[in-house]
């Protein structure tokens, strides 16, 4: 008759544990790791929301993208994992609840992510591909809400403004930002050297080169092309009253209205106001500053930037003044 050393009966119990793990936990390890094979390109997902937006997303792409050639195919193939990849990240990171898949089934939904698709396929272009990320994230958001109007927007800008946009755009709508938080960015300049090294180098940071953008921009959701009210009148007392009223009331005519921008400036820094006659002609007088003294008055000081804008471009602003500027800002 057999006997089994003391070891050998530990071992065999702990097999037998380890085996008795195994089966009672199966369903919990088969969610440890979870991928979808799409043209050679791996895609994890992690659970069944994901999954489902994954298998969905590789569907349209499949099913609706225009015929390519092999290589070309694969190259959309590529940039549209990698972007969905993205998009799964970007979920998780925000901690974005999706709520019931059954969105991902939505025909107005399947329409705007099958456009989305499309963009990136054809674009590749890192700032409309984490524009497009950002509004679907939107979209998800408010897709519960009885904002059916804001929803119909959402849909717009992803299928009609988003795949438009060039760096040119970003750069505009970040200068009119940055003018309108100056004094936040950098609230004191007490030298020429300060006024130059931060206040003309934000200018040159955002200087658009393409006169066409403002005109592209009005056809969107991004700007309204009317005054802007905090530009016009930048003092205090004109920003608090402006803050303070009623939205269906008229914005008064108050008794300062900067239309050029070195008196805009000279009212944000006091500073500019002590200088000599000379140093004052140096600055008004230099070429990027009468270039950017003009983009001011005749289109900095009349856009006003919508909620859609300032969500859009404030990620890229911000990336660009750490960037160059390390440390000046508070």
């Amino acid at each position: 008759m057999f006997i089994l050393g003391k070891y050998d009966i530990m071992s065999t119990m702990m097999i037998t544990s380890f085996a008795a793990f195994l089966v009672g936990n199966l369903k919990n390890l088969r969610k440890l790791v979870k991928k979808i094979n799409i043209h050679d390109i791996e895609i994890e997902f992690k659970n069944e929301e994901q999954k489902t937006f994954v298998n969905i997303a590789t569907e349209l792409l499949e099913n609706n993208f225009p015929i390519l050639s092999n290589v070309g195919q694969k190259e959309v193939n590529k940039r549209v994992s990698a972007w969905i990849k993205d998009f799964l990240s970007e979920i998780e990171k925000q901690k974005i609840p999706v709520g019931d898949t059954k969105l991902f089934y939505d025909p107005d939904f399947q329409y705007v992510l099958n456009k989305a698709i499309e963009t990136v396929g054809r674009r590749n272009d890192d700032l409309i591909n984490k524009a497009l990320i950002h509004f679907l994230i939107n979209r998800i958001q408010y897709n519960d809400s009885s904002r059916d109007d804001l929803i119909m927007q959402i849909d717009y800008t992803i299928t009609n403004d988003i795949p438009r946009l060039t760096e040119n755009h970003y750069k505009l709508m970040c200068l009119v930002k940055f003018l309108v938080e100056l004094k936040d960015i950098f609230p004191q300049i007490e030298t020429l050297d300060d006024f130059n090294n931060k206040v003309t180098k934000g200018f040159k940071l955002f200087d658009f080169t393409d006169a066409r953008v403002f005109e592209d921009l009005k056809k969107t959701s991004f700007i309204h092309s009317g005054g802007n009210p905090f530009l016009l009148h930048p003092r205090t007392e004109d920003r608090e009253m402006i803050q303070n009223l009623n939205e269906n009331s008229k914005i008064p005519r108050v008794p300062m209205m900067c239309m050029d921008l070195f008196t805009y400036l000279k009212i944000l820094y006091p500073y500019l106001n002590n200088i000599t006659e000379q140093e004052r002609e140096n600055i008004i007088n230099d070429d990027f500053f009468k270039h950017m003294s003009a983009t001011y008055s005749r289109v900095i000081v009349h856009i006003l930037l919508l909620p859609f804008a300032e969500g859009l471009i404030h990620d890229y602003m911000k990336q660009k003044l750490e960037e160059t500027f390390k440390g000046d800002q508070e």
